[in-house]
């Protein structure tokens, strides 16, 4: 657009030398060719409007591209660090949660060898894994008592370490260590259900 304006100029500066030139030799041609380079001013001088605002548009754009860049780049930025932080958070957490899961496993006397928990879809499930002769050498009460003991254990622990959150709802349930089956599981509305 700025090469059309420029020719646009020197069109008109040459037919005005041209018109005077005419007016001095008094041809007919002289009112003609001045209204043809006023035309011409007139359409530079619309070129170069055009011209000036297309500059300005591109330069409008290409600031806007990069302020939207700068502001994806910011967002992807703090995204990333709240990812971060959100990892971080959890893997100390799950770090807490495998101390004291430690401390359990230390008091029971050798009776829990293991505890897994984890989030299932709207709750926390956790399994504790037992001793099979300290389970098959305990009566129905002792069983019951233990399971209550040491699912609080476990739902502390969950609470404890910063993995769950206080009003999350948490299912323990409880496995044999050596065949890894299921001897006892926790009801919905409380009290465990004990299998065998």
């Amino acid at each position: 657009m700025d090469a059309i304006a420029g020719l646009l100029f020197v069109t008109a500066v040459i037919l005005l030398i041209m018109t005077i030139v005419g007016a001095i030799k008094k041809s007919g041609k002289a009112k003609k060719r001045f209204l043809i380079a006023i035309a011409c001013l007139v359409l530079g001088v619309i070129a170069i409007q055009f011209t000036d605002s297309g500059k300005e548009g591109h330069e409008k754009a290409a600031a806007d591209q990069a302020k939207e860049k700068a502001k994806k780049e910011a967002e992807a930025k703090k995204k990333a660090e709240a990812k971060e932080k959100k990892d971080k958070a959890e893997q100390e957490a799950q770090d807490k949660f495998a101390n004291i899961v430690t401390g359990i496993q230390d008091d029971s006397n050798g009776i829990i060898h293991g505890i897994n928990a984890d989030w299932s879809t709207n709750h926390w499930s956790a399994k504790v894994y037992v001793t099979e002769s300290a389970w098959s050498n305990s009566n129905e009460s002792q069983k019951q008592s233990f399971v209550v003991s040491a699912s609080n254990q476990v739902k502390r622990a969950i609470l404890n370490s910063g993995l769950g959150k206080k009003d999350d709802p948490i299912l323990v349930d409880f496995y044999s260590f050596e065949n890894d089956d299921q001897i006892a599981s926790e009801k919905v509305f409380g009290g465990f259900k004990i299998k065998r």
